[in-house]
């Protein structure tokens, strides 16, 4: 599995989910530089390595933007073969919104950059998906609980 972010602080929270899960299977990949960026490296790169790999999964982190329509850019640009294969995670509006909103809520210490994906990873790992229902990330319930047992079994191994 894959963690493909849109930018560094993407990245934070891709390094850290990958070390709470604790297993080389769930990494992340290079930050894309940016929301078209990330649309160009997944169609140009991601799409050929995963027709040629056909147990990878891929996870696109993308702000949201307020629903500016990058994750439906993202979306269209699936190929229909590769739907099940490829999910489309990030914050309603950005990662340090989704930090701040964790924070208010006494549901992330301690303030590592780190940490936002640690505690995803944790409550995600743990069945308890309390963390995913925040304001930033309530949008993401239904990918969250398509992606877990998929993330459940590569930790599992």
């Amino acid at each position: 599995m894959l963690l493909v972010p849109e930018d560094e602080a993407l990245m934070n929270m891709a390094i850290g989910f990958a070390k709470t899960a604790g297993t080389g299977q769930i990494r992340p990949e290079r930050q894309a530089g940016g929301r078209d960026e990330l649309l160009e490296q997944f169609c140009r790169e991601e799409i050929p390595k995963l027709r040629r790999f056909p147990e990878r999964f891929l996870i696109l982190l993308t702000d949201f933007d307020n629903g500016g329509g990058n994750q439906q850019k993202l979306k269209e640009a699936i190929p229909a073969d590769l739907i099940e294969r490829v999910c489309i995670l990030g914050p309603w509006t950005n990662a340090e919104v989704l930090r701040a909103e964790l924070r208010e809520l006494h549901l992330l210490t301690p303030n590592s950059k780190e940490r936002v994906g640690e505690v995803l990873a944790e409550s995600c790992l743990g069945d308890d998906l309390t963390h995913w229902e925040v304001e930033q990330l309530k949008h993401l319930r239904d990918e969250v609980v398509r992606v877990q047992p998929r993330i459940h079994r590569i930790v599992s191994h």
